[in-house]
Parts: structure tokens; sequence; C-alpha cells
């Protein structure tokens, strides 16, 4: 009865470990620029797929082989099933002839795994051959690509008049009243590197789009007191050279009441930044912060460390698939919560232990620290694999 027991527990552990894996397979193919040459893009889920076919079996393999198609379809924009079809279908075979033909040895699943992405890349091109060609990288010259009038950037039309950018040697150069920006100031980016200056000495609010291929740059104000910028490259274009584009936001104290931030690759760097709500989501790539003081604040980072010398915020919320958590000094905290899966949280808390009711959830157990000193400030901390420090200052 016991062994079972182990036999079961041990099932149930391989195929959480498959699962994640899909899960990070899916999250590396997808990321724009990862590993890229050219228009060529890695395949992580194919030889997953075929993988666990070969030491799980046909049926079951073809069951995560299915699995793995819709995940790729879904992430890739193609239609739903296809690419599932024929991930099934591969991983029966490979299975099947594997088992009875072949030896399970490294060098056989390599033909074995490179043949099956030949065919399923074939399929594909068969399948979107009418499909936009993929277009070359040209080079980055604000002056070719945007004329004086700007007509290049599109711009939706709205009750309220877009800001009007201006052509700079390196990019292009935005000027936002106060009250373009009353209600909220959003920001969605394929990629590129975000900095937040704040000059007391300002009286409007700039954006420098420097490196970026401005003829993908969008901006609108459909709504009265929003302002909205976005970046998207075309799907089957090569990126350039991501490192290069840098979006400088330069802001004067406290005329900032809500920024959301949308980023799929790249670093960003809030600053002496102080608002009432910052709403971040970050695929790949760390965010840091020298003092940043909001009233309410929701961290999404898959892939990269969160790290901020000075916190000042009433309300928290932090969730990190993949990377560390650091916060130097945390202050006014009344519900923060920080949730890594696979990462350290390092914490430190104004005040001392008794001011908190902290809750840290492990691997090990949940356990609850000073819970009767103070219920209404609560700070919650889970972590898959990883280490909690935490320490207090006064």
């Amino acid at each position: 009865m016991e062994s079972r027991r182990k036999r079961k527990s041990s099932q149930i552990f391989k195929w959480v470990c498959y699962t994640l894996l899909m899960l990070l397979c899916t999250v590396l193919q997808t990321m724009p620029g990862l590993f890229q040459l050219g228009a060529a893009k890695p395949l992580y889920l194919l030889p997953l797929a075929l993988a666990v076919s070969v030491f799980e079996g046909e049926f079951a393999g073809a069951v995560f082989g299915a699995v793995c198609g819709l995940m790729w379809d879904y992430t890739a924009g193609r239609t739903v099933g296809m690419l599932a079809l024929e991930l099934m279908i591969l991983s029966f075979a490979v299975s099947a002839v594997v088992q009875l033909y072949l030896k399970d040895t490294a060098q056989n699943f390599l033909l074995i795994a490179a043949g099956c992405a030949v065919l399923v890349l074939a399929c594909f091109f068969f399948q979107h051959s009418k499909a936009t060609p993929v277009q070359p990288v040209e080079s980055i010259s604000p002056s070719s690509e945007i004329p004086a009038s700007s007509a290049e950037v599109p711009a939706e039309s709205s009750s309220t008049q877009p800001a009007v950018p201006v052509s700079t040697p390196d990019g292009l150069t935005f000027s936002l009243s106060a009250e373009m920006v009353s209600d909220k100031l959003s920001l969605e980016l394929d990629y590129g590197t975000i900095l937040f200056v704040v000059d007391p000495n300002a009286s409007d609010i700039t954006l420098q789009f420097d490196g970026f291929r401005t003829r993908y740059l969008t901006h609108s104000n459909k709504k009265e007191g929003t302002a909205e910028f976005s970046y998207h490259v075309p799907k089957y274009y090569a990126l350039p050279d991501i490192d290069s584009a840098v979006l400088t936001i330069t802001a004067p104290e406290n005329i900032l009441h809500k920024v959301d931030i949308d980023l799929a690759m790249g670093d960003v760097d809030l600053g002496t930044l102080s608002l009432e709500e910052l709403d971040l989501e970050l695929a790949m790539g760390d965010v840091s912060a020298d003092s940043l003081t909001v009233k309410e604040a929701d961290f999404n980072l898959a892939m990269g460390d969160c790290h901020i010398d000075h916190l000042t915020a009433p309300k928290f919320d932090a969730e990190l698939a993949v990377g560390d958590c650091k916060i130097g000094m945390l202050s006014g905290a009344q519900d923060v919560s920080i949730s890594v899966i696979t990462g350290d949280t390092d914490l430190t808390l104004e005040g001392s232990a008794s001011d908190y009711y902290l809750v840290t959830n492990g691997l090990t157990g949940t356990s609850s620290h000073d819970g009767k000193a103070n219920a209404s400030r609560k700070i919650s901390l889970s972590s898959t694999t990883g280490d909690f420090s935490i320490s207090y200052a006064n």
C-alpha cells in the first residue's frame, strides 16, 4: 500500500513538472527576439512533446502533444486545433516507432526531433503560403521614417486631440500637459527600456522615444484625461537592436496619478516616481526604483527581478514567476502580498515585528508571526522554491 502511494505521488509530481516545463517553453517560444536569428526562432514545445511521448508511451504522449499544440496555436495567433492535431499524431507516431524499431538514444531522438520540426514547419508554410513574407530589418533613421509633419504616426480620432510629436535626431518627443494625463498614462510596448525621471522644474510631461521604429508607434487620447501609447512590431518582422530602444519619461513632481505599463521585453526604472496607482506587467526584464511612492501597486513579472530601494505603499501586490524580489525599505504597508515561484524574497519592513501580521507560505508549510499584534497590517509572502529574508528597521 505504501509503495503504491509513493508511485502515485511520484506520477503526480512528474506530470506537474511536465506541465511547468510546457508553460516555460511556451513563454520562451513567444518571447519576441529571444535567441532569434534574423526571422528564425527556436522551437521549444515540439522537442518537449516528443520527449514526453518517448518516455511516457503513445497515448499519454499523444494527449500531452495535443495540449502543447493548443498552447502553440493560441500563443501564435493561429487557427486553434491545427498544430494540436499535428503534434498529437506526431507524438503518437514517434512513441510507437521508438518502442518498436529504434533504440532509446540521444542520437535517434535528435534525428526524430529534427525530422518532425521540418515536417511541422513544412505544414505551416503550406497552410500560410499566402501570408505576409518576412521583412528584413531596416536601419533605424528617424529622419527617413518620420517626416516633419509626423504623418506616419497614426492617431485615432477622438474628442481630445492627441499630442503632436516632434522629430529629433534620435527619435520622437511627445509633450503632454497635466490635463492630458489627469486620469491615466498607458504604455504598451513590445520591447524597450522605460526610464522615469522626476524634474521639479518641468511644466509638462515629455516622452522621448529613442531607437524605436517609429512607424509602429501609435498615440491616442480616446478618453479625456487618458494618454495611450502603443508600440507593436508586425508578427513577421525581425526585430532590430532592442537594447538601443529607450523611452525616457520626464515629469514634474506629483503630476501622474495612474500609470499602466505592459512591456513584453525590457527593463523599467521607476526612479523616484510618486503617484496614486501603478499597474506593471513585464514578461521578460527587471523593474527597479530608487524611491517609489504609490497608494496602490500591482506588479506581474514573468521572468525578471524586482529591486526597490525604498517603497512607500499602503497596498502592494507583486507576482514573480522567475526572479528575485528585494525591497530595501517598505514604509506605510497595510496590505502587502509578494508571491515568487522561483526566486528569493528580501524584505525590510519599517518598525518592528509586532507591528505586522506576517504570513509566510513555502514548501515547508505556512507560518504566521506576531499575528495578534496588529492584524490590520498584513504582510503575506509565498514562494515555491526560494528563501525569505525579513528584517525590521525603526
